[in-house]
């Protein structure tokens, strides 16, 4: 009987995880290259921090706690709900 630390299993879960570090490098080394810092990276940023902006500026500061909750339960239900 074999056990689960067989060398032949080890040697081939070795390889798969060599594998899996060197496509996780090149990635990375892709998207330092290509995208970090590039025109499309400032603007997905500047659509994630700008309405962040806007709404601290001009909600109802009363009803924040509200709008939070609502908010949270329409993130968490609302993509779901396209697919």
């Amino acid at each position: 009987m074999k056990t689960i630390q067989d060398p032949e299993k080890m040697k081939k879960m070795e390889e798969f995880h060599h594998k899996v570090t060197q496509a996780n490098e090149g990635y990375l080394d892709y998207w330092v290259k290509n995208t970090l810092f590039h025109w499309d990276f400032f603007l997905s940023l500047a659509f994630t921090i700008i309405p962040v902006l806007i709404w601290i500026k001009f909600r109802k500061k009363e009803s924040t706690h509200r709008l939070l909750f609502v908010g949270f339960l329409l993130l968490l239900f609302l993509p779901g709900s396209i697919f």
